[in-house]
């Protein structure tokens, strides 16, 4: 006969039998079990965290740590007995709510200091000792790992004024480097930093620039205005990348049971097969704030029920949808497919409760808007993808936030570019036969009332007759002589769609453009000298009538000597991390920090890519060459902007993976300066001519000589 015992159990995950869904699970803490057969209900562990308890209904899952605030001494929880926690300043077991049971941890913050030691320290803290737990390490073996926790924030807690308020509520440590990360919570999100504690590769941000110290790798949310008094839950959501050189980590929040987002492709660390060890026994446990704010900032914050676990652990039970769509995967087109034109791609998706739509993608850009009605489908214009090898996908999302990707279809794009080009490229019905086109100027004719500004204009940069494309009008640029000196041979400014400034090159669109093409033909001078420093065109977005600049795409000069060459070069003037490019003053992420043009204080630069074909050398000289150019804003919160360059119809450099603008939606692209300046000039005087300006939505495509087809390349691959 089996013995009945009487057992406190803390961390009770009870699941339905495993044909039920999802949100259908009951999660009790804090309950007494009495005359139950407990070999027969649960399977008690004791593994690397505080009242650990598994179910046996699934042998794969794991509770690795669990503490309910109720007191402050554990069950086994790390090696040298360190299983007690230890409240630091202003921190208490408070009777006053709770989450569950009769208590939860009250912090008073302050939010005067930069250093405010709060919560609860797991044993006696030093991050070179090896007795914390530890469950999950990078290498193809890794596993994702879910931290959650309650929290109440009470009316009237007040965020560092300055905007970068934050406190560190996680730090883990990989043996045998002491290599690790932190975990911040900010007003505005949650991010992962300090990665490089003791001086390791550490980890990579989505853009593969090293991570920064309090910055980096950052999921928004506004968690300032969760100050009702209420309890919330917020889970976060780790996976390690594969490899030590995989990009493939993912950092994803819920709260009150709904997604919020996942930011995805980049490392967390560089060591493979070694285990990372949990320093503070979970997020939500050890608060060390840093808010550097002053008086009266702070307030009441209360925490409960943290759990940690290998499954996803919400105990959420006010509705939310948690768990992701199912059945998810492409119908049409066919792998493996040749497609030119616009094609149909269709897909099916279904959820436990609802869909909220379907977003179909090639590579990293959108195929339209997301698809709200099923069946989901989409038309795809193939001519405005360059011709290769793509992965399509599918990203299905339910209305609690909960999204899943279908499995890649590779297709193959093929299209003849075939755009004939007369001597008058912008006939006076140009939009009509283009609808796409934002804005063309075959300088036929004298525009310039619709520039914002410009320089030079009327004197070294001109309209001149014959020296255009088939001896037609182009505008010529005629450079001074500057040895060693800035020599600027012009520029002009154009604004379009929704603008702060004035004038628009269309007063009825106010489109914010996510994405931009633009495509004009360049002839430099029989005899033309490169120089240092060359710029040829940028494309913004304004914020204001200051000329604010949210973000700017560069195509200018590479820094290779001769500098004969082209290059991206993406900027970002929106605030990330927390604080301005040069690592202070504080700012607040997702708003515009630069004051003025070029403002180079408040300038992130994101990482230029160069190309390699002569286009300002001699060898080009006297010849015309056809430049496009490609602009796409990421996606609100993401890491997916575009930044492209082709040159006679081949392209020349790309840069991808861009955060241009984080969650700033004010505006789209809505500036373009097409400029002739080289911070370094040349001995002598030297001209360039332009013809045939487009400004498009879509790509415009080239003809070299002014009337022969040009197909684009075949060889690009983008995944």
């Amino acid at each position: 006969m089996e013995s009945k015992v009487a057992l406190p159990l803390v961390g009770l995950i009870v699941r339905e039998p495993a044909v039920e869904k999802i949100n259908q699970r009951r999660h009790f803490e804090k309950i007494f079990l009495e005359d139950f057969d407990v070999k027969t209900i649960v399977k008690f562990m004791v593994i690397g965290g505080i009242g650990i308890l598994g179910a046996s209904q699934n042998a794969n899952a794991t509770n690795y740590f669990n503490w309910g605030a109720e007191t402050l001494t554990s069950n086994a929880c790390c090696t040298s007995n360190n299983n007690n926690m230890e409240l630091k300043d202003n921190t208490t077991l408070s009777t006053n709510t709770a989450h569950g049971g009769s208590r939860s941890m009250e912090m008073i913050v302050t939010g005067i200091g930069g250093n405010e030691s709060m919560g609860g320290l797991l044993g006696y803290w030093n991050q070179n000792t090896s007795y914390y737990p530890g469950w999950y390490y990078i290498g193809s073996g890794s596993k994702a790992i879910y931290y959650r926790w309650w929290m109440k924030i009470m009316p009237g807690f007040k965020w560092a004024s300055h905007g970068g308020g934050k406190v560190k509520i996680s730090r883990t440590i990989v043996k045998p480097s002491n290599e690790g990360y932190t975990g911040y919570m900010w007003q505005d999100g949650f991010n992962i930093a300090e990665c490089n504690l003791t001086g390791g590769s550490g980890c990579l941000n989505t853009d593969g620039t090293t991570n920064a110290s309090d910055s980096g790798i950052k999921l928004n949310y506004d968690v300032a205005s969760k100050d009702d008094g209420n309890w919330h839950e917020y889970i976060i959501r780790v996976k390690p990348n594969t490899c030590s050189s995989c990009m493939d980590a993912e950092l994803q929040l819920w709260v009150d049971g709904v997604s919020q987002g996942t930011l995805a492709g980049w490392r967390l660390s560089s060591w493979t097969n070694q285990s990372f060890n949990e320093a503070w026994g979970a997020w939500g446990a050890h608060w060390y704030w840093q808010m550097n704010g002053t008086t009266g900032d702070g307030g009441t914050i209360y925490v409960d029920d943290i759990s940690v676990d290998d499954t996803f652990n919400s105990t959420y039970s006010g509705g939310g949808d948690i768990a992701p769509p199912t059945n998810l995967k492409l119908t049409a087109p066919s792998a493996s497919a040749t497609l030119s034109g616009t094609v149909t791609v269709s897909g099916t998706c279904t959820d436990e409760t609802s869909v909220r739509g379907v977003q179909f993608k090639y590579g990293t850009t959108n195929i339209g808007s997301e698809d709200t009605s099923s069946p989901y489908s989409v038309s795809w214009d193939t001519t405005a993808a360059p011709n290769g090898t793509y992965s399509l996908t599918a990203v299905c999302t339910d209305n609690g936030g909960n999204r899943t990707t279908s499995s890649a279809l590779s297709v193959t794009v093929s299209n003849t570019i075939n755009t004939t080009v007369s001597a008058q490229a912008c006939p006076s019905n140009w939009k009509a036969l283009y609808p796409t086109w934002i804005y063309c100027d075959d300088f036929e004719t004298d525009k310039s009332n619709l520039y914002v500004d410009s320089n030079y204009y009327g004197s070294r940069l001109v309209r001149s007759s014959g020296n255009g494309l088939n001896s037609s009008y182009s505008l010529r640029s005629t450079f001074p002589a500057a040895p060693g000196a800035a020599s600027n041979g012009g520029d002009f400014t154009i604004a379009f769609g929704a603008s702060p400034v004035s004038p628009t090159v269309n007063a009825t669109d106010t489109t914010k453009y996510r994405e931009l093409y633009w495509r004009a033909y360049i002839k430099t001078q029989a005899g033309w000298q490169p120089g240092t420093g060359q710029k040829l065109t940028r494309a913004t977005s304004f914020h204001n009538s200051s000329w604010v600049q949210s973000m700017i795409a560069h195509w200018w000069g590479t820094s290779a000597s001769p500098e004969n060459t082209l290059a991206v070069d993406p900027a970002s003037g929106v605030c990330r991390g927390g604080v301005y490019p040069a690592g202070s003053p504080s700012c607040t992420n997702n708003t515009v920090i630069t004051t003025g043009w070029n403002d180079f204080n408040g300038l992130y630069w994101l990482g230029a890519s160069n190309g390699t074909t002569p286009v300002l050398g001699t060898a080009k000289a006297n010849t015309w060459q056809c430049i496009e150019g490609y602009v796409k804003l990421n996606d609100s919160g993401q890491s997916n902007g575009v930044q492209t360059l082709w040159v006679d119809g081949v392209q020349d450099a790309t840069k991808t993976g861009i955060n241009f603008v984080g969650t700033y939606s004010t505006y789209g692209i809505n500036v373009f300066r097409l400029e002739n300046y080289m911070n370094a000039g040349v001995s002598q005087s030297q001209y360039r001519d332009w013809d045939n300006l487009v400004l498009s939505t879509t790509r415009i495509g080239c003809s070299i000589d002014g009337g022969s087809t040009l197909s684009a390349p075949t060889s690009l691959k983008v995944q």
